[in-house]
Formats: C-alpha cells, structure tokens, sequence
C-alpha cells in the first residue's frame, strides 16, 4: 500500500498547470463528420481559500447547481508545500459563482483530503468521504446539511478500516456503503456499511488469499437486490486486480481477474453496471504497450464483465420424503425458490399447494399488507382463502405456474417470488 500511496503523492506534485472545473457542449455529430467541441471554463482554483486539486466527478442538483470536492486547498493546515490545505467541498452556480460550503480543518476530529465525489439525498444533503483526518486520522464520512453544517458520521480506526478514497452509495433506507485501501482483518482494506445511527459494520475484509484481491481504490455499485459491485488495485489470481460482487449476505465471489498486458492491470476506479447485469470500467495500465519504452504495463483498458447466465427450469423437483418439511426447487431465469411444506405436497405445483394448502397455514390475501397485495397483484398468483388464484393472461392459462413463473423476465420474477412466500415458499440462492 505505501508504494501506492506514494505514487499518487508524486502525481499530485507533478501537477504544475492550473486546474479548472470545465463543462463541455457536444453538439450531435454525424459519424462520417469531425466533431466539433465548444469548452466553457466555468471557474479557475486559486487554491487559498477555495481550494484546489479537483480529482473527484461532479454531481448536480435540479437548479442546475454542481457540487464537488478538491483535495488540497482551503483554509486547513494539513497540506505540504507547495500544496497547503485539507480540502474543501464546493458548490459553483449556473452563473459559475462558487460557494466553499466546508473547509475541512483535519483537526479536532475533522476530516481532510477528500479524494472521492459526493451523493446527495432529496432533502439537498451531500454526503462523502476523507482519506485523512478524523480521531485517528485514517479517514471519515461526513454529512453536510444543506445549511451547510458538516457532521462527522464516522471517524475510521486505523485497524478495523482506513482511507477511504472512493465515495459513497446508499440505499433507501439511508445506509451508506463504501470502501477502504487499508485495514480490516487482514490490513488489505475493506467494503463498509454505515447505518442511519452512526453504526459502522465491516461487511468485508479482503485477503489477498488465492484469487481474492487487495486495495479497493475505487468505489461501490449496488443493485436493486442488495449486492455491491466493485474492484480491487491488486491481488487476484495474477495479482494485477480484480472484479468482485459483495451479496446481501456478504459472501464475496471474485467475477474476474485481470491478467496483466494485453489485458488490463490495476483497476483504480470502480464499476458502472447495465440493466442486464453487466460490468463496465477502466484499469490503469494494460492494453497497448505504446505508451512506456520499455516498461511492459501499456497505456490502460476500457473493458466489459459479462455476468453468466442462470440456470432456468420449469418444474419442480420432487424433495426427500420421511421429513417434516421436505424441499423442492422452482426455477425461474433469474431466481430459486424452495418449498418446505408438508412433504405430501412436494411433487404438487405451486398452483396446487396454494389450492390444498391447510387453512390454518394459508395466507388469505385479505389479510396481507398492501405492499404484499402490490406484489400479488403484479405477479397475478394469489394465496387465497379458499384456493389458489391464477389470474394472467388467457394464452397463458395452460401452464402449470412454475412453467409461467420460470418465463417472466427478471423484475416480475423477483415480485414473484413474494407472492410464492405466502404459498410455502422462500427465497434461496440461485440455481
């Protein structure tokens, strides 16, 4: 980690031209025609006291508004020269007027050096990360209201996670979700979760064990399950990086690992992912070799993760008999669910376990909650009093309901899969 911490140091003191945030108006282009760019310088750093060193993307609220983050700079003591300051987060209008919304001090408990980006809530709340500072300086997430208060949510330890150079996630609860270069259990970083309550839980400490990677520069992605997207800087099966996916349970499985020139090495930027699942990015170095004489790590990638596709299948199998509760699996393309009914019914359709399932265990649709009712109404399959209800479309009323659960695309799948829980039904990993 030193190593790399130094290089990025010896990058930021070779910057030696003066840096601006920019916006360019790409007008629509036809491909056979040379493009034509119009560039709007929209503001100049002067580094005391706005700051400068701006590294991180922007983010825009509905006014028109950016916002972002610089590295050095500020009214903070925690530079070195030439670069003085611990950073600062900005707000520059549509006029191009900007506004130091905080100067980080990296004291008393503040961060400093913010290297990531900022998200912000719809109340107008912008959250980020430092890469130092904090009570034991290795690094905080903060919170800065729209008043422009800034609250410390969690100063970093050292040894259970360590800066953080990426931003941030959240879900719809309100939980924040990143990563560290250092710390965790094995000292190779880790993948954070942060609650609404301050609470700080390591979901993953990396190895660098076998395949596993190290160093997680860049940030996180999640998707619509639960599961984080990610890369590691190193470690992997070559040791050039990797991409992995974090599930809900916090298994970690590595999706790839780079290989070295001509492919990529050392993704030190995250992921974007598609509505199919697939994984876009960047690495360092890689690819062409054009660039460094003699030094065999090439001028970077722009590369693709493609996810494998899930098993599928139509009918359930018929679970062990002699117990209690015996299982059987229905497969849709992108889901499992397993029955653990009474083991009579385990050779039975869902449709015909809904049908003779006992009153006492059945989950009339009268009695749900609305959002249940929701998801029941949008999947057609209804647990009801007295029998199961099949209520799609009429070409596909011949299907048994494994076989029509097994043909709907992903998003009506996964509100299946609620319905099927009021039927005996729950949800386990896919096939």
């Amino acid at each position: 980690m030193t190593s790399r911490v130094q290089t990025s140091e010896t990058r930021l003191r070779g910057v030696s031209i003066a840096l601006a945030v920019a916006i360019m108006l790409v007008p629509a282009v036809v491909a056979t025609q040379a493009q034509t760019y119009k560039e709007t310088l929209l503001y100049s750093f002067t580094g005391e006291p706005d700051g400068e060193i701006p590294l991180a993307s922007l983010i825009q609220d509905a006014a028109g508004n950016l916002y972002g983050t610089v590295v050095t700079g500020g009214t903070g003591e925690c530079g070195y020269y030439p670069y003085k300051g611990c950073g600062t987060v900005f707000m520059l209008n549509k006029s191009g007027e900007e506004t130091v919304l905080h100067s980080f001090t990296g004291t008393g408990g503040d961060g400093g050096n913010p290297y990531a980006g900022l998200i912000r809530d719809a109340e107008g709340n912008l959250y980020g990360t430092t890469s130092a500072g904090g009570t034991s300086d290795a690094g905080t997430v903060f919170k800065l209201s729209k008043t422009g208060k800034e609250t410390v949510l969690y100063s970093f330890p050292g040894n259970v996670g360590a800066v953080p150079y990426a931003g941030l996630v959240r879900d719809a609860a309100g939980n924040l979700y990143g990563t560290t270069i250092a710390g965790g259990e094995f000292g190779y970083g880790t993948v954070f979760e942060l609650s609404t309550t301050g609470k700080d839980t390591i979901l993953y400490s990396f190895t660098g064990i076998g395949d596993d990677g190290i160093h997680p520069y860049g940030g996180l992605v999640r998707d619509a399950e639960g599961n984080l997207y990610g890369t590691t800087f190193a470690g992997g099966a070559s040791g050039y990086g990797t991409v992995f996916k974090l599930s809900k349970t916090n298994t970690e499985t590595v999706l790839y690992s780079f290989t070295g020139t001509p492919d990529g090495v050392y993704p030190e930027a995250g992921v974007v992912r598609d509505a199919k699942g697939n994984l876009y990015g960047t690495t360092y170095y890689g690819g062409s070799e054009a660039c460094y004489d003699g030094y065999p790590y090439g001028c970077g990638v722009v590369y693709k993760v493609v996810l494998p596709a899930r098993k599928r299948c139509s009918m359930p199998s018929p679970g062990p008999t002699g117990t209690a509760h015996s299982p059987s699996l229905v497969c849709s393309g992108t889901r499992v669910a397993t029955y653990t009914g009474p083991p009579t019914m385990a050779a039975l359709t869902a449709m015909e376990r809904c049908s003779k399932w006992l009153p006492t265990a059945r989950r009339p649709c009268s009695t749900a909650s609305p959002e249940e009712r929701m998801e029941m109404v949008r999947t057609q399959v209804c647990c009801g009093t007295r029998r199961g209800t099949f209520m799609a479309p009429r070409r596909t009323a011949a299907l048994t309901t494994t076989e029509w659960y097994s043909s709907l695309p992903p998003d009506r799948a996964r509100a299946a899969e609620s319905a099927f829980g009021v039927c005996g039904f729950s949800p386990i990993p896919a096939c």
